[in-house]
């Protein structure tokens, strides 16, 4: 089982091929900086769609030798969205990357019917791996960016993506918490209704139970304390929101008040595709990188 971002690293720099990424909104600084050291450790080859005149000015900054680079110069955030995702679509990149640029503008070129990279009947669906150090093992957290107030049925699919990004770090049966402030349902608190009937449900490649409080979640002592058991409290591998708004305060929480490293990754995609937001530090978005060349090299399929 991988436990961190450094065990990550360590199977990238085992690996034979050096795949492209694409990165758009290049002329975002955190982001070219990540990049940059993935290609220095000879990680990756990268195509910047952006502002290049701003990409160029930090690539210099950087004392990158910019014929290394492929370069095109587009400053519409839809048009370099889509340029982007029919690179990766044609083959001629392999992972794509955000950068500065709007989510709904990234999202809507990956989800077009006719030009985007999703997979036959894929839902679309952003995991976070959180590093927790208490325990040494990786914590994934969805869906802080893109379903607002899923539906039961587009929980369980967030919940199947969440697991089958699991399953590649070597975990066969994982272990989904679905979240509600409280562990027993209440009908006036719609997250404790909608997580004991997933709770009821069989999955294939995962379980779910709930509803289960943070800490029952993921401190065993906490679950046992209050009395509850299953295999989930406790151990849970997947922490399943209820909606965007609890996804993304614990989200930004565990970075910002924790420190916990992490890295993000959108599921569903026929390729590795990297979300993160504009904020995050280099260290996050060279950390979603390693993922999604990790991704790129498990893919038995190109």
């Amino acid at each position: 089982m991988i436990r961190n971002f450094n065990e990550i690293e360590k199977i990238v720099s085992g690996g034979k091929e050096k795949p492209t990424a694409v990165l758009v909104g290049c002329h975002d600084e955190y982001a070219l900086r990540a990049l940059i050291q993935a290609k220095r450790k000879g990680y990756c080859e990268a195509i910047l769609i952006g502002d290049i005149q701003k990409t160029k000015a930090i690539l210099e900054k950087e004392k990158e030798n910019l014929d290394t680079y492929s370069f095109m110069d587009i400053v519409e955030e839809e048009i370099m969205a889509r340029r982007g995702v029919s690179l990766v679509k044609e083959g001629q990149g392999h992972i794509l990357m955000k950068g500065l640029l709007q989510t709904s503008s990234y999202a809507k070129a990956i989800l077009n019917k006719e030009n985007g990279i999703m997979l036959k009947d894929g839902f679309l669906s952003l995991v976070t791996l959180f590093h927790y150090p208490e325990e040494n093992r990786l914590l994934f957290v969805s869906d802080c960016a893109i379903s607002i107030t899923p539906s039961i049925e587009q929980k369980e699919k967030i919940a199947s993506n969440a697991a089958n990004l699991v399953h590649l770090f070597g975990i066969d049966e994982v272990k989904v918490a679905a979240l509600a402030p409280v562990e027993v349902v209440n009908e006036k608190i719609q997250a404790t209704i909608d997580a004991d009937i997933l709770a009821q449900k069989e999955y294939d490649g995962f379980i779910i139970d709930g509803p289960l409080a943070l800490d029952n979640a993921i401190n065993l002592e906490a679950a046992k304390h209050k009395g509850i058991t299953s295999k989930v409290a406790g151990r849970a591998d997947v922490l399943l929101c209820h909606d965007l708004n609890m996804a993304n305060i614990l989200h930004k929480s565990l970075h910002y008040f924790a420190h916990y490293e992490m890295a993000s990754i959108l599921c569903g995609t026929k390729y590795p595709c990297i979300l993160t937001s504009r904020s995050d530090s280099d260290e996050t978005k060279y950390h979603s990188l390693l993922v999604a060349l990790w991704q790129y090299g498990k893919d038995e399929s190109k």
